[in-house]
């Protein structure tokens, strides 16, 4: 996604069409959702923030925090 509003936008459309998100992976520059499309295919929606690459691996997940969604 291009921002990260893009992909709350994108999770809330998925949850409003009744889309289990079964994970939520975050590092400390990005965030992505998993969940299956109607053929159960596997997907995944993220944002990668490349300013966020600056900081170090050891300071742990994305600053923001999806609303509405559970990690």
């Amino acid at each position: 996604m291009a921002t990260f509003n893009d992909l709350q936008e994108i999770c809330d459309q998925l949850v409003s069409q009744g889309i289990e998100l079964f994970r939520v992976r975050s590092n400390s520059y990005s965030v992505g959702v998993y969940f299956n499309d109607p053929d159960g295919n596997s997907n995944e929606v993220y944002f990668e923030d490349i300013e966020a690459f600056r900081r170090r691996p050891e300071e742990g997940e994305y600053h923001r925090k999806l609303v509405g969604i559970s990690s």
